[in-house]
């Protein structure tokens, strides 16, 4: 029978390198999600889809570029951490509550695209966008949280 000499309480902390906390995957989420909308418009540009949005007010359209869609989809999931982090602090059900906002964040981001002056090549590539970050975002968001 082999006892340890110095016994570790079950109460103990736990070193800080193993220690995880969600800020890893969300992390993660957040590069991924910026990554994936890049590897979105490289498909669509080596597939011959214009990525360009026209103004409603007639001026130069709005190119659509990788650093642009990069960007923008990191931007999406710092936003949605943002918010979870805030709800964490403020509410018991905060993963809940940001899962539905963060759905209803993307079926409302779907509405634009209806109206958006743009090719159907430029439309199904912002939808598809907007797809991957919430894709991504939401089950990593949900990793290492609790609701």
């Amino acid at each position: 029978m082999t006892t340890d000499a110095h016994p570790t309480p079950a109460s103990a902390p736990t070193p800080a390198a193993a220690r995880t906390g969600p800020w890893k995957p969300r992390a993660l989420a957040v590069a991924a999600a910026g990554l994936s909308t890049a590897l979105i418009w490289i498909i669509a540009n080596a597939g011959g889809a214009a990525l360009a949005v026209m103004p409603s007010n007639g001026g130069d359209p709005l190119t659509i570029t990788w650093p642009r869609s990069i960007a923008l989809g990191a931007l999406g999931a710092a936003l949605g951490w943002g918010l979870l982090a805030l709800l964490e602090r403020r509410t018991p059900r905060a993963l809940r509550i940001w899962t539905i906002v963060a759905l209803s964040v993307l079926a409302a981001s779907f509405l634009p695209l209806v109206f958006l002056d743009a090719s159907g090549g430029t439309k199904a590539t912002l939808a598809l966008m907007h797809t991957a970050v919430a894709a991504i975002a939401i089950p990593l968001f949900h990793r290492g949280t609790r609701d």
